[in-house]
């Protein structure tokens, strides 16, 4: 019978299937039709040279917009320069490639979610992460599962706590 893993178990799941299967790179890319697979190139010639992870980034050359939820990327962005000294723009972004070490990480760690705060985690570790600027397109299927302003609020706390206390 089919059980719902939720977010970080379906990714976990694909990662596994990666490992096992002795891919080098794996991508992960959100179904609701924002992402553009003709980054996907530019992505793997940046883990061919060398990158641990590469994030699809919509903010290296734009700026973020001012609504509530792109002020919650700039706090996680904030906490990520002051732990690490590493500026990443993009830290929400749901398109990211990961090479072979990363991939056997998170397939076999079961604490490895695709969030922010596992980006911290990676840098303090010795990861290479890097970005690539990309356009998104707007959402075409689903809803974001941080609708509405208490689950955006329990995401923040969690993922402040996670950084500054627990990602190490």
């Amino acid at each position: 019978m089919p059980v719902n893993l939720g977010l970080a178990g379906a990714v976990q799941t694909g990662y596994k299937f990666a490992y096992e299967n002795g891919f080098d790179c794996a991508i992960q890319f959100d179904g609701d039709g924002q992402h553009q697979a003709k980054y996907i190139n530019l992505m793997a010639k940046e883990i061919e040279k060398g990158a641990d992870i590469v994030i699809a980034s919509r903010f290296i050359n734009s700026k973020k917009n001012h609504s509530l939820r792109m002020m919650g990327s700039r706090i996680l962005t904030s906490l990520i320069k002051l732990t690490t000294g590493k500026l990443i723009n993009d830290p929400t972004s749901g398109m990211r490639m990961l090479n072979r070490k990363m991939i056997y990480d998170y397939a076999i760690n079961m604490n490895r979610k695709p969030e922010p705060d596992t980006l911290v985690y990676q840098i303090r570790h010795g990861a290479s992460i890097i970005e690539i600027q990309t356009e998104m397109n707007e959402r075409t299927a689903g809803d974001s599962m941080y609708n509405g302003f208490i689950s955006s609020a329990k995401y923040m706390i969690k993922m402040i706590v996670s950084i500054l206390f627990l990602s190490y």
